[in-house]
This record gives structure tokens, C-alpha cells and sequence, in this order.
């Protein structure tokens, strides 16, 4: 068999394995109401950028009778690929793999991601959607989560990382969102919980009241952002991206700047504090009013988000009556 023919058998066989995966997984995410593995990372990379990693890693795992389970890479897509233009390394659990547990070789495959994305210098995006841990493999799942804790530390203050949250994200995959520098949940179908609620002294604790988008997103602080549509919150990502370096050896992305750097808005002259938001007079002096506002539901006293000014970009902090802002790029900026 020549090279070419190999090259060709091998993508056929790639092809049968996505195929094959693709149209189980949304079979299971329609039943859910949520969108599979592979259609969430569609949606947020630029069309035809992605590139599959480990497509064809399959449990190793022969404990329980785990060789009768077909799980088609492992339970978590994983590779890289563009938003608008600059690189981002991404992972999506499969939810219709044995409920996107997490065993040894699904925790490698992000670890590698993660490899790759600190020697290049990109961000992770990573799409929660499991129940935990696979106890078919005992303590090499267990390991598993260790190491990309491990990764996520090293990875800290180096480059972004972003958790979406569509789906459960339950027991040692929580500690993942934790350790993330953003938190996206959809309101309609994620849960962040380490232990059922049965496991609480509380006998009437309910999943509503400890793991819900809303909870996190007004009570634990966790969630950045909430949206009710998957689609919609990988929108959000997207432009949460627009406003981030791609590591922090690099300044922010510069956009041309429509807005008139000279603008004057004389309604901030008679600015009633006791009636109106310090959000107002943020939206008033940024390009174009645009403020991407962060956890907005959790500690209301202060206001954090990304604005832009004169084509920078930087992050904006108010509290009460009192307003603060620190924007990076060029030296010609300026506040005023």
C-alpha cells in the first residue's frame, strides 16, 4: 500500500469516527435540549479553522467490562483553531460518552491542549459537559484530574482560560471551572456541584438551590456570564475574547476607532448620583458606549467590565459613587 493510500485510509477512517460520533452526540444533546461536543466548538471558531487532536484515542481502560463500551475520542473533542483570526486551543466533553465522564485518556487529551497552548502563547477555551469522574478507571481517572490542575496552575497568569458550562459539572470537574479565569454557564441546562444534595446535612437541599447558573451567577460569584441559549453564550465568549491579549506577554487587541475621540456628552453635567447609575457615565466616555460587564449579578456594589478607549482596551472598576479605570495601549491614550 502506497502513502497516498494510507493517508487516504486514514482519513476515511477519521471521517467514519467523527461521522459516527457527530450524529450520536446530537441525538443525545436534541433529547437534552443542548447543543453536542463538536457544534459548540463550530459555532465559536472561525469556519473551517478547527483541527482535531486525538481523534482517535480511545479508553484504555479493560476494568468492568469498559472494552464493550465504545467511546469515541474518549469522551472529549479536543483541538485548535481561530476566533477572528488569532489562535485558541479548545476541548468540548462529550456528554453521549458514557455521560462525558472523565477517565484517564479524556484527561491526557486536555492536558495536551493545554501543553500546546502555553508553548504557543494562546488561550483555552474548554466546554464542561460531564458527570465526573469515570469509576470504571478508579485512581487513573482520579490522576487525571490532578494533572490538569495541575496544568491549570502553571497555566495561570500566562493565558486565558475560559470555562462554558452547558451541561452538568459535577464532582472534580467543578474545582476546573474554579481554577478558570472566566465562567460562562447557560441558564437553561448547567449545574456546578462537587457532591449531590443528598450528601448535605440539609435534607431539603435541592440542585436549585446549591448548583444552578443563577446561583453562581448571584450567590457563589463563580459565573462571569449567564445566558439561556447555548448559542447566544458562545457569542458572549467571543467577544469576551475580542477585548483579551492572547497571553500576558502581549498588550490587548487595537480596533479603528469610529467613535469621535472628541465627543462631548453634556447630559454627565448634571449627573444625579442618587438617581442614576455610575454605569451611565462608563458607557458615556468609551468607543461606541460599549462596556462588557462581569459577574453583574454578584456583589452589586461594584461594577466591574471591559471598555475601550481610543482603540485600547484595558478592564474598568467603580464602586458606589466613586469611578476608577485602568486601560492599557497605546501612549496617546487617555481618560478624560
Amino acid at each position: 500500500m502506497s502513502t497516498l493510500e494510507k493517508l487516504s485510509e486514514l482519513e476515511s477512517r477519521r471521517a467514519a469516527i467523527i461521522t459516527k460520533s457527530n450524529d450520536v452526540a446530537k441525538k443525545v444533546a436534541l433529547a437534552q435540549g443542548k447543543l453536542a461536543a463538536r457544534e459548540r466548538i463550530s459555532i465559536l471558531l472561525d469556519e473551517n479553522s478547527f483541527v482535531e487532536v486525538g481523534t482517535f484515542i480511545t479508553s484504555r481502560s479493560t476494568a468492568f467490562n469498559m472494552r464493550n463500551n465504545e467511546t469515541p475520542a474518549d469522551g472529549v473533542v479536543t483541538g485548535y483553531g481561530t476566533v477572528n483570526g488569532n489562535p485558541v486551543y479548545v476541548y468540548s466533553q462529550d456528554a453521549s460518552v458514557l455521560g462525558g465522564a472523565l477517565g484517564e485518556m479524556h484527561a491526557k487529551k486536555i492536558v495536551r491542549i493545554y501543553e500546546e497552548a502555553l508553548k504557543v502563547g494562546a488561550p483555552v477555551v474548554g466546554f464542561l459537559d460531564t458527570v465526573g469522574v469515570r469509576l470504571q478507571e478508579s485512581v487513573d481517572a482520579l490522576e487525571g484530574y490532578g494533572m490538569i490542575y495541575e496544568k491549570m496552575v502553571e497555566a495561570s497568569e500566562i493565558i486565558p482560560q475560559i470555562a462554558v458550562i452547558a451541561g452538568d459539572c459535577a464532582g472534580g470537574a467543578a474545582f476546573i471551572a474554579g481554577l478558570s479565569d472566566f465562567v460562562f454557564m447557560s441558564s437553561k441546562s448547567a449545574r456546578v456541584f462537587l457532591n449531590s444534595p443528598n450528601t448535605l446535612d440539609d435534607k431539603t437541599a435541592s440542585f436549585d438551590a446549591i448548583a444552578t447558573a443563577k446561583v453562581h451567577f448571584e450567590e457563589s460569584g463563580l459565573a462571569t456570564i449567564i445566558e439561556e441559549q447555548e448559542e447566544v453564550l458562545i457569542e458572549d465568549v467571543i467577544r469576551l475574547l475580542s477585548y483579551l491579549p492572547q497571553n500576558s506577554g502581549e498588550e490587548g487587541p487595537f480596533y479603528e476607532v469610529i467613535d469621535d475621540i472628541n465627543r462631548v456628552d453634556a447630559s454627565l453635567n448634571g449627573f444625579n448620583f442618587e438617581t442614576q447609575e455610575v454605569k451611565d457615565i462608563i458607557t458615556s466616555i468609551v468607543d461606541g458606549g460599549e462596556l462588557f460587564v462581569l459577574n453583574e449579578a454578584y456583589g452589586k456594589t461594584a461594577l466591574t467590565a471591559f471598555a475601550r478607549m481610543d482603540g485600547g482596551n484595558g478592564w474598568y472598576y467603580s464602586q458606589y459613587r466613586y469611578s476608577y479605570g485602568l486601560f492599557g495601549g497605546k501612549e496617546n491614550s487617555s481618560f478624560c
